[in-house]
């Protein structure tokens, strides 16, 4: 038990490591779900898979999975033991990265990346539930914030990540092999190390916090409560659902093909189209970041966050059709920094900007 204002002092400074470790983990999940893109050739001439294939394993394969899981698990992080969740969910995903590494066919590199989206898709709503017990709720917003952004840079330091990785191992040695491994091998086995090292780093740090009791007899939602509440709002969220899906499929599908479309078509070498991909994807969130809050605050207006979305969202729509038809590599570049500058903002716009706590009752509306 914390006493006195040394143990509080103590508790916030674990609180506030606890988030800078999940933050990390964020990049991480995001250098292992994306590096795969720098590994579209090797992985087709070692395996035989097509561009179909190719797809479904960055695709579907892992989307499904990640979407359907996402909600029994933010039901567990709910009522369970979310340090041990995360654990779980880390070492999961770790160890399915690591193993591809040694995948021999298209189906077990299928298996695995269905485990890796399980495994990741623990990391998110468990960590907003610990963000609304650990920290005060004035301090609540700060540390989504943080945590969103990790979120942010990773997607785009996947790439630079990877293409710093390939460089070295170019570096060493010429034929991309090393240890009788090939190079996409040794990638997924360097991306996968770091996160069993934070695991074991948040198992030592970590404590899980009690839940913060708003009101008497208070109690987490029933699926009911929740069915109720979503049902009573279904316009809402309907829009809200529907809107995410449609930015994630212009976001994801650049950042799965976009360094591929860059090497194939203006002939760039994996490792330069990774860094400079990953370059343009980080200017454009930090850009976007600035311009799309100030934008919607200069309206000044009740509704221009859902104005400013929209207007947003199309506007990345349109940049999305128009970056392929593009004849030179700058010219894509930057139309695919205005695609992922406006529609992955307006989605962190649109999360709350202070996380409560799982214990907040669904009435609807």
């Amino acid at each position: 038990m914390n006493a006195g204002p040394l143990g509080a002092a103590t508790g916030t400074l674990r609180a506030w490591s606890m988030v800078a470790i999940l933050s990390t983990l964020y990049i991480v999940s995001f250098v292992d779900r994306f590096v795969r893109g720098l590994l579209v050739g090797p992985l087709k001439a070692d395996l035989g898979v097509s561009d179909v294939q190719i797809g479904f394993l960055f695709g579907t394969a892992f989307a499904v999975f990640y979407g359907l899981v996402g909600i029994p698990v933010a039901r567990l992080a709910d009522k369970g033991d979310r340090r041990r969740l995360i654990l779980g969910g880390v070492v999961l995903w770790s160890c399915c990265t690591i193993l591809s590494g040694f995948s021999s066919t298209f189906l077990t590199l299928v298996l695995l990346r269905i485990g890796l989206a399980v495994g990741e898709a623990v990391l998110t709503p468990a960590t907003y539930s610990l963000i609304g017990d650990a920290l005060p709720k004035e301090k609540q917003g700060l540390a989504a914030s943080i945590y969103n952004a990790c979120g942010m840079f990773g997607a785009s330091g996947a790439y630079i990540v990877a293409a710093l990785a390939i460089g070295w191992i170019y570096a060493v040695e010429p034929s991309g092999e090393l240890g009788g491994m090939k190079l996409w091998q040794v990638i997924f086995v360097m991306v996968g190390v770091p996160g069993l090292a934070l695991a074991g780093l948040f198992a030592l740090v970590a404590r899980e916090p009690a839940r913060k009791i708003r009101s008497k007899g208070d109690k987490a939602p029933s699926l009911r409560d929740v069915m109720r509440h979503a049902t009573g709002n279904a316009r809402l969220y309907f829009a809200l659902f529907l809107g995410a899906g449609c930015l994630q499929i212009m976001t994801n599908a650049y950042l799965a093909w976009g360094p591929t479309f860059l090497s194939r078509t203006f002939g760039m070498p994996v490792a330069e189209a990774g860094r400079t991909y990953g370059l343009f994807n980080m200017l454009a969130l930090v850009g976007g970041t600035i311009l799309v809050p100030m934008l919607t605050r200069r309206l000044k207006r009740p509704d221009a966050l859902p104005l400013v979305s929209a207007a947003c969202g199309l506007a990345g729509g349109a940049f999305c059709l128009a970056a392929p038809l593009q004849t030179t590599s700058t010219g894509f570049l930057a139309l695919v920094w205005a695609d992922c500058s406006w529609p992955a903002v307006v989605g962190t716009m649109c999360w709350p900007p202070s996380i409560p706590s799982s214990r907040v009752r669904c009435r609807p509306q």
